[in-house]
């Protein structure tokens, strides 16, 4: 009786119910899957809502992370407090220029001066020269706070402060050399062996060039601050 029901079944038959019975085991797979799915994530929803789970979660994140976070916090603090320090003493350094050469204005016009009158300039002077140094000593040592992460390579700050001393250093000899030509002037010095340098010295006109050598130093000064105050920009 099966054999002839068999036979009786034709080839197409039986395809089409092979092909029945893969599509119904599928949906049945397809409607068991979300349930499966469902207890997994329930599974481990309880586990992480169970209370000695969540202590030890919360002992992790006290011990470890808080900690790493804090030291981070506090490090860019420190960094940013330094920098701006360094900016503020910059400013008290490229500053002086300006206090160094208006220092000189009572004499400009005075067509010559006494040895009194000189060293009394002179003094002056060497106090702002001195609390130049003094500024530039402590901006020289809080700039290495703008290098990268290789230290021992200086910064882009650190490489155009020095330029910019370089400019103070020859602005401030400029001066210290105006005040001997008026001191000298015009032949006082013949004796001593230290005649002014310019025969044709003229205390009001070499004032007025001093200024412009001033005002050209400038740019530089802005590119150093520039400089700075875009990197304690980048970390805040």
């Amino acid at each position: 009786m099966i054999a002839e029901t068999d036979n009786q079944i034709g080839e197409e038959e039986r395809k089409r119910i092979r092909a029945e019975m893969r599509y119904a085991l599928a949906v049945l797979q397809e409607t068991k899957s979300p349930s499966k799915k469902t207890s997994v994530l329930q599974s481990t929803l309880s586990y992480l809502s169970n209370g000695f789970v969540l202590l030890i979660v919360g002992s992790l994140i006290t011990s470890i992370l808080l900690p790493k976070f804090q030291q981070a916090y506090e490090k860019k603090k420190q960094k940013t407090n330094l920098m701006q320090e360094c900016l503020s003493q910059y400013l008290l350094y490229a500053n002086s220029t300006w206090k160094e050469y208006y220092s000189i204005f009572p004499l400009v016009h005075h067509p010559a001066i006494d040895m009194e009158t000189y060293n009394k300039y002179l003094a002056e002077i060497g106090t702002i020269k001195l609390s130049r140094y003094d500024a530039y000593a402590k901006v020289k040592a809080l700039a290495i706070v703008f290098r990268g992460d290789n230290q021992e390579t200086p910064s882009k700050v650190e490489r155009e402060l020095e330029d910019f001393a370089r400019q103070v250093n020859q602005i401030s000899e400029t001066i210290d050399l105006w005040l001997r030509n008026l001191y000298c002037s015009p032949n006082k010095c013949i004796s001593d062996g230290i005649a002014p340098i310019d025969p044709n010295f003229s205390p009001y006109g070499s004032f007025l060039r001093l200024q412009t050598l001033l005002r050209d130093i400038q740019g530089s000064e802005h590119i150093v601050a520039e400089s700075m105050v875009r990197q304690i920009k980048a970390i805040e």
